[in-house]
């Protein structure tokens, strides 16, 4: 192929880049879109052998129809795939396969560790790396596994995105192995997996491998050896050794089971990662108008069979009954939804009567009952249905697995089927309030970029799926109210954006609010007006909480700054505190940050532990007001507003 060559009319060669393997890559010129691309095409040599040829042709098709699939922020963006044949050539004769990419200017990792003594800023590694799982994990989601990750394909571009590259070319390697001449052993020696090197089947565990193999790389900027990073580079933790250390596991079933937990224990390990650019780290002043808030217990699953309990991924508290205790549900990362007596931290139990209750072990005298399970995947996000709807207390979750699930929170139990239709993960699901004349709408964002409504009385879809979003739904929450006659639905996504959408209808309201820099993670709407406005907060990885006012789409006063990490999740009391609205933000900068929404001025913060990846208000029937939290170490907190007296610890049987 020569420079100025014009693929299918309309792709330019401009110069070769450079090739391995079995491709080679040009910089083109999209002459329909005026823009430069990225062109990959099978290797010259290997284009002259006609039975090999009829064999490339074919996967390559199916391979780079594959790879088209992969619609992610960390992944290099596939724009076309096609043949291109030439004026001459002979009926029948087979075109030459192409693949279009978007073209990325930046530097690979693989020219980094070079450029820092002894390996990358420990901070800077956990973030390329969660970004790197966040990609592969979609990758995997769609059926695809890389088979040649290493510093050299994770390309990093303006505004500290890390880019996965070259799935086209390793993806064609692996469909032609087996054929002449191109040998059963494919990838980069220094960081393929044993069961790979070997020439046996691999599956997405292979790329956990080679991940493992690259963190090592970045880490001490040198060639991996038997010894762990820390060994070659202070500032390496212990936990961070033994994620390494797992994923270079010689047997696959020894890896973390999926790229989404590798990124997990990567947030937990630093708690830097998520941001690699600078955030806001402006603390507000101290007004001493901040309440006190006593820490009331701290409950943990007990570790699972490989010793590890899973991230809480969210929290909920099941809405306040005359004479129930308070009850609340933590999803985790381990695959289940545990209930909790929010009143004392000891695990709810399941009961067969119409109300959850205490079912007490006659020989222990403690409440029995285990997690709900079903899901095979990280659980995301829980909801309790309104105290109104039918005779039970209904839940919700969504999760990893694509699918939704509904319990009956008194006994444990499934209610109906799973919930299908998304094609990704879902990230969160939410209940309609209960005056909203459908009481039991329910609604779920997924990584597919949708919105889906359902019936949760039948299970059945209500309507089409909310599109717009360009980018994964992290987040949705209904209005508690009417807002210019209509009720409203919010969603927040990783296209940085917040969108509103009538709840009825499922049709869009007004224009997308914009103004975040980074993904937006969550969303709460305030339960009362705040000066005669509806307030809706969204929490994102820029490290700021904003207020709209949902009647215009307008920003309320400035975005609210002191987090000095990513916001994960926002929530309002569910009624004024001392004659104040309380706003809550949780934040990778293990601290809980409380606002005043009418003035946006801080109004206390509660020091965590560990990063807080959820929180949840309730008050209670006596005029309680609780918090909770949940985060990376599995660890569920609830706290109450009082003196500054110490707290219990539980363990959960």
């Amino acid at each position: 192929m020569e420079q100025g060559t014009v693929l299918a009319d309309r792709y330019r060669l401009v110069r070769r880049l450079g090739g391995g393997g079995m491709g080679e890559v040009w910089e083109g010129f999209d002459q329909t879109l005026r823009r430069r691309v990225a062109v990959k095409l099978i290797r010259a040599d290997l284009r002259g052998d006609p039975w090999l040829a009829e064999q490339v042709l074919a996967r390559f098709r199916r391979e780079g129809e594959a790879t088209a699939r992969l619609n992610h922020r960390n992944i290099a963006t596939v724009h076309d795939f096609g043949e291109h044949r030439r004026p001459d050539a002979a009926d029948g004769a087979h075109g030459l396969p192409f693949l279009i990419l978007e073209f990325l200017e930046g530097d690979d990792l693989d020219s980094l560790p070079g450029k820092a003594a002894g390996g990358l800023p420990v901070d800077q590694v956990l973030g390329y790396g969660i970004q790197t799982c966040e990609g592969l994990a979609a990758a995997h989601e769609a059926g695809v596994v890389h088979r040649d990750i290493k510093p050299a394909n994770l390309m990093l571009v303006s505004g500290g995105i890390i880019k996965i590259c070259d799935f086209g070319i390793a993806l064609i390697r692996e469909a032609t192995a087996g054929l002449t001449g191109l040998g059963a052993s494919v990838g980069t020696p220094a960081y393929m997996a044993p069961e790979q090197r070997q020439g046996r089947t691999v599956d997405h565990r292979a790329d956990l491998y080679a991940f493992g193999a690259t963190l090592y790389r970045l880490l001490t900027g040198g060639a991996r050896t038997v010894d762990p990073p820390s060994a070659h580079r202070p500032g390496v933790s212990p936990a961070l050794d033994d994620l390494i250390r797992d994923l270079l596991a010689e047997d696959p079933a020894h890896r973390p089971a999926s790229a989404s937990a590798v990124a997990d224990r990567l947030r937990a390990v630093g708690q830097r990662a998520s941001a690699p650019c600078p955030l806001v780290r402006h603390r507000p002043p101290v007004t001493g108008r901040e309440p006190a808030w006593r820490l009331r217990w701290v409950g943990r699953p007990a570790p699972n069979k490989d010793g590890q309990s899973g991230s809480v991924q969210a929290a909920a508290f099941r809405p306040e009954g005359n004479d129930e205790p308070p009850v609340l549900a933590s999803a985790s990362h381990d695959k289940t939804v545990r209930l909790w007596d929010a009143a004392t931290g000891e695990p709810a139990a399941r009961t067969d009567r119409g109300a959850l209750g205490r079912f007490w072990g006659a020989a222990t005298g403690r409440p029995v009952g285990g997690p709900l399970t079903g899901h095979t995947r990280a659980v995301r996000s829980v909801a309790f249905a309104p105290k109104s709807f039918r005779a039970r207390s209904l839940l919700a979750s969504g999760s990893d697995d694509k699918t939704v699930r509904l319990w009956d929170a008194a006994t444990g139990e499934p209610v109906g089927r799973p919930l299908t239709g998304h094609t990704r993960a879902v990230r969160s699901v939410a209940f309609a309030p209960k005056s909203f004349r459908a009481r039991s709408l329910l609604a779920s964002g997924s990584d597919d970029k949708t919105v889906r409504l359902w019936d949760a009385a039948t299970g059945r879809p209500v309507g089409h799926p909310l599109t717009g979003h360009t980018e994964p739904v992290h987040s949705v929450t209904f209005a508690s109210r009417p807002c210019g006659g209509r009720w409203l639905l919010a969603s927040g996504s990783v296209d940085e954006t917040v969108r509103l959408w009538d709840a009825a209808t499922g049709e869009p309201v007004g224009r997308p609010l914009t103004g975040h820099t980074r993904l937006v993670r969550s969303v709460a709407f305030a339960p009362s007006p705040v000066d005669r406005r509806l307030l809706l907060a969204s929490g994102s990885v820029d490290g700021t909480v904003r207020l709209w006012d949902a009647a215009t789409g307008e920003p309320v006063g400035r975005p609210l700054t002191g987090h000095t990490r990513a916001v994960r999740s926002v929530a309002f009391a569910p009624s004024p505190v001392e004659g104040r609205l309380l706003l809550a933000s949780g934040s990778d900068d293990r601290t809980v940050r409380l606002w005043d929404a009418a003035t946006g001025e801080p109004a206390g913060v509660i020091s965590h532990p560990g990063p807080v990846r959820s929180l949840t208000f309730t008050l209670q029937s006596d005029g309680q007001l609780l918090v909770a939290t949940g985060s990376d170490d599995g660890s569920v907190r609830v706290w109450e507003w009082g003196d500054q007296s110490g707290g219990k610890f539980m363990q959960s049987r």
